[in-house]
């Protein structure tokens, strides 16, 4: 799934015109999704500048590539929300595990993103 940034949004949800993540007509590559209760949408996937993937609100984007990796599951989180994304990612403590530097999670990491931007596992929308 590939989506393109058709407007930036601060921390506070307000429209800007500068980003240190994101660029206007960048087109990204989506990790994962995650629903929250409120109804809020959100994609995973690498910005400009940082190499570690973040969660950015769907509507700064377009979906340009609706497709979907095969290894991508459904999640259901604690709070109710979901999930969804590579199922070594949604193993308890992974993303504590990434962040902290550990080397089998960023090596997990590594080889689902791989899967993902191959394409060769997705699946019609």
């Amino acid at each position: 799934m590939k989506v393109r940034c058709v407007k930036l949004l601060d921390s506070n949800g307000r429209e800007t015109t500068t980003s240190y993540w994101l660029r206007l007509d960048g087109v990204y590559e989506v990790l994962s999704l995650c629903m929250d209760l409120a109804g809020g949408v959100f994609v995973q996937l690498i910005g400009e500048k940082d190499p570690n993937p973040g969660f950015y609100p769907l509507k700064q984007f377009e979906v340009v590539d609706g497709f979907m990796s095969r290894n991508w599951v459904v999640h259901m989180r604690s709070d109710g929300g979901l999930h969804i994304g590579p199922a070594p990612w949604m193993v308890p403590g992974f993303w504590e595990r990434y962040f902290e530097g550990d080397a089998d999670a960023k090596e997990t990491f590594e080889r689902e993103r791989l899967r993902i931007s191959e394409g060769g596992d997705a699946v019609d929308k």
